[in-house]
């Protein structure tokens, strides 16, 4: 197998391609005092292990950032929001840091406006739904 790109999946699940020749010859121009640059780098593409290890150990992101394209977006589930909700790292501010509209909910069964937070209509205790 020679390989032609490197795949790396970021935090926010999205899919990176990067040229695998890009980590080949960066790693061949580190040995090419010890044999042939070509060489070094038909090694490198022929050998997953040597080259995803040069890449994760000695090379930045931003050695690749300016050849790596967005291959992939990773689409969230009901799921992964829940995750994130229940397990994902939170903070409390006292400044928000994006001021949100007012919005308000009408009471299915008895029509009365609820504000923002609310799920339930005070009047009625009836579940409301959004209005816009």
């Amino acid at each position: 197998m020679k390989a032609e790109a490197i795949l790396v999946t970021m935090p926010d699940g999205s899919t990176w391609q990067v040229p695998a020749r890009l980590v080949a010859e960066d790693r061949a121009r580190h040995y090419q005092d010890e044999g042939d640059f070509e060489g070094e780098v038909d090694f490198a593409l022929g050998d997953e292990y040597t080259l995803l290890d040069w890449a994760a150990g000695n090379m930045n992101w931003s050695d690749v950032e300016a050849h790596a394209v967005r291959v992939r977006t990773r689409e969230l589930t009901d799921d992964d929001y829940q995750e994130a909700w229940v397990n994902g790292p939170k903070e409390v501010v006292e400044q928000p840091l994006l001021e949100l509209p007012a919005v308000t909910f009408t009471c299915k069964d008895c029509g009365e406006r609820v504000e923002v937070a609310a799920v339930r209509c005070s009047a009625c205790t009836a579940k409301a739904r959004p209005s816009f």
